[in-house]
């Protein structure tokens, strides 16, 4: 979820003439990045359920009890590690106004508001659970790198 979020922040910064080839290469990477993603989330919310994960779930309600393979809300702030803690709350938490872009945001998953407007509110049908899991929210550079930090030593100098 990590390198989807990220390639979907880094892509605006991309998007001048100049870099149009490496936006396109950014924008596969974040496709591949997100059907991994939606395997690996199937597979562990199969085995938390001890069910199979299939290619199409059947429709079963209550809908959100059922192995999913994207993030509904903020999958209660993500795997939990058996000491209790949430080591990718990062990834799934409160969201980060943009550094230096006043028109844009990098909201939490659990977003609602698409171009302004609260998707909750045109139809009842639109539930909160359902139209988070409709889109996938950016990441800001300095949430990735706090994430990254994570997987590196200090003396490697990355990410400073």
């Amino acid at each position: 979820d990590t390198g989807v979020r990220a390639y979907k922040g880094g892509a605006p910064v991309l998007n001048t003439t100049a870099t149009k080839d490496i936006l396109e290469a950014a924008l596969n990477i974040h496709s591949v990045e997100a059907r991994h993603n939606s395997h690996f989330r199937t597979v562990r919310r199969g085995l938390v359920a001890n069910t199979l994960g299939l290619a199409t779930a059947p429709a079963v309600s209550p809908y959100d009890a059922a192995p999913k393979s994207w993030i509904s809300l903020i999958d209660n702030g993500g795997p939990v590690l058996p000491s209790g803690a949430h080591p990718a709350a990062a990834v799934y938490g409160a969201g980060s106004p943009a550094t230096g872009t006043p028109d844009a945001s990098y909201p939490a998953n659990d977003n609602t508001t698409q171009a302004g407007v609260n998707l909750t509110t045109l139809n009842t049908l639109y539930t909160p659970a359902a139209v988070s899991e409709a889109f996938d929210e950016p990441l800001d550079a300095a949430t990735v790198k706090t994430i990254a930090k994570m997987f590196v030593t200090p003396a490697s100098g990355l990410f400073v």
